[in-house]
């Protein structure tokens, strides 16, 4: 008999903060609201933002993306778990607030897995090495990250439009641990890929990897893609100059970093946002400005920042996609070590890396 349950966003976004705090060694800071933040920092203060490079030349309409919604029986989603992930389990959707199934969930005691029916899905199992595994070469890893990949292509999981692309970026260590010398070793290598419409890029939850850990053992995988179609086109009616012109030139104070003095913008091209598949049902992935650069502190560090505007100047709610932390928006914040830290509002959440800290700007 399916069990149906229906996980309100609160519980969610409860959870998912409460899973990250006790992941991250049991370190665990206070919930701060944005604005008691800005007061403990003196508050927010406009940033010089510098334009390093020159305004991009833009096509006049780039093709809408729909996001197909897919169907999955509960012995699909089986099907999923026993053949590429090696277990079983019991079958649960899982609801967004509206109602509608956001995905469905199978595990067991050491397994979990989503199948989401936007198109993407993730795994995860409980991984803990207590001495330097037997991590496989970084070709190796590649090869064990190719085979999932192919694995998922022939069971049909993978996007099905002819012009989306799931590009190798890049493989290296993701995850280490200390033993009792406090001797540094690594415990996951992490395959990582792109993925992309033609040549626009998709930002936002659109993480793909493959973490593989003792003796090439696939510990976790993020496939965070869509199913999608073309369904018209959205005409660009922003110049790259406005949507520069229209960056916000302050920044979300974080205690943990030193004063920030400028924003250097390096890059600017087109390319897509993907909502929270968790935590929103999105219609369209938005077109978007994609603004890359550096932070540059007080003392010399630099840190990864990109700030989002879009590209028309339409009603962007239409895309569901807008996030800003700003001094009047009751978003949380978490901090669950030195390095990372969950933003949580009633629409997102984004867990990152504060030395490669995202900046989004609505």
């Amino acid at each position: 008999m399916r069990l149906r349950a229906k996980v309100s966003l609160s519980i969610i976004l409860f959870s998912l903060a409460i899973l990250a705090l006790f992941s991250s060694k049991g370190l665990f800071q206070p919930i701060y609201r944005v604005s008691d933040m800005i007061r403990e920092a003196g508050g927010c203060s406009e940033v010089p933002l510098v334009l390093n490079c020159s305004y991009p030349k833009t096509p006049s309409e780039v093709p809408r993306l729909e996001i197909v919604e897919r169907s999955f029986s509960e012995e699909d989603v089986l099907a999923i778990a026993e053949e590429i992930f090696n277990f079983t389990g019991e079958v649960v959707p899982i609801y967004y607030d509206s109602g509608d199934v956001a995905c469905y969930n199978v595990r067991d005691e050491t397994h979990d897995l989503n199948v989401f029916v936007c198109g993407a899905m993730d795994y995860s199992e409980d991984y803990h090495v207590y001495s330097p595994p037997d991590l496989p070469s970084t070709s190796r890893a590649i090869e064990i990250a190719e085979n999932l990949m192919d694995a998922l292509r022939e069971k049909g999981l993978m996007p099905r439009h002819p012009l989306v692309k799931i590009e190798f970026s890049c493989v290296g260590p993701c995850a280490g641990a200390e033993n009792v010398s406090g001797e540094y070793y690594v415990t996951e290598l992490c395959v990582k890929y792109r993925f992309k419409f033609g040549n626009f890029s998709v930002y936002g939850d659109s993480d793909v990897s493959v973490h593989i850990g003792d003796k090439g053992r696939v510990v976790m995988f993020s496939g965070h893609w869509r199913e999608i179609e073309v369904n018209g086109t959205v005409k660009i009616t922003v110049t790259p100059e406005q949507a520069f012109k229209s960056i916000p030139r302050d920044t979300l104070p974080i205690k943990t970093l030193n004063k920030i003095e400028s924003v250097v913008i390096n890059s600017i091209e087109i390319g897509y946002w993907a909502d929270s598949c968790v935590l929103t049902k999105q219609m369209y992935l938005s077109p978007r400005y994609i603004f890359k650069g550096v932070a540059l502190s007080e003392d010399g560090e630099k840190l990864e920042v990109m700030y989002t505007r879009p590209v028309t100047s339409e009603d962007t709610n239409f895309y569901n996609n807008s996030m800003n932390l700003g001094e009047n928006r009751e978003a949380v914040f978490v901090q669950l070590s030195e390095n990372s830290i969950i933003f949580a509002d009633a629409e997102h959440y984004c867990i990152s890396d504060i030395r490669k800290l995202t900046f989004i700007n609505q």
